[in-house]
């Protein structure tokens, strides 16, 4: 995946700060730009986007070409809440969705393991399977597509095509129309 991958996660205790990456990079805490950036994504896409799955704090969302996850950590916060961890991406042209979902869940393991955290294995599943059926969606649509390019091009050589056999009937028509004039 050669586009733009963010996360971030909550903090565990509310004093601390916030876990950010930005494509494949832990952010400082102090880098203030990087993160309203992350941050920025996110709220667009969520703001925009439409629901693919919910279920039970495990998310997709996906807006134009653009992609949110949100997965529950096991762990909680000091309030007893599960701890999200939220990732923004672009999807990926033609067929490869279908492989950018694995790369996703990978880099979300990845996070997740760097910051100390363990994601629900049972939202893992329904994410991947979540990215499966959009993949295939997609694929669906581009099939559609082209084929009801292929009927309207087909169609319109049919009108083409007997407009100019049209043509030649009037021009033999008048030539024999002309010949009984004479």
């Amino acid at each position: 995946m050669n586009s733009r991958l963010v996360m971030k996660a909550q903090a565990l205790d509310n004093a601390a700060p916030d876990d950010y990456w930005l494509d494949g990079r832990s952010l400082a805490a102090d880098d203030h730009h990087g993160r309203q950036c992350v941050t920025n994504m996110i709220a667009s896409v969520a703001a925009e986007g439409k629901y693919r799955l919910s279920l039970q704090g495990a998310e997709l969302i996906t807006s134009r070409r653009h992609f949110l996850v949100q997965i529950l950590s096991e762990q909680r916060d000091n309030l007893g809440r599960r701890a999200p961890i939220v990732s923004c991406g672009v999807l990926s042209a033609g067929n490869g969705l279908a492989r950018a979902d694995l790369e996703v869940l990978a880099k979300l393991r990845d996070f997740s393991t760097e910051i100390g955290r363990t994601l629900d294995a049972e939202q893992v599943q329904a994410l991947a399977s979540a990215f499966a059926e959009l993949a295939r969606k997609r694929v669906l649509r581009r099939a559609a597509v082209v084929v009801g390019t292929l009927v309207a091009i087909s169609a319109l050589l049919i009108v083409v095509r007997g407009e100019g056999q049209n043509d030649a009937v009037e021009q033999t028509g008048n030539r024999t129309f002309a010949k009984e004039l004479r």
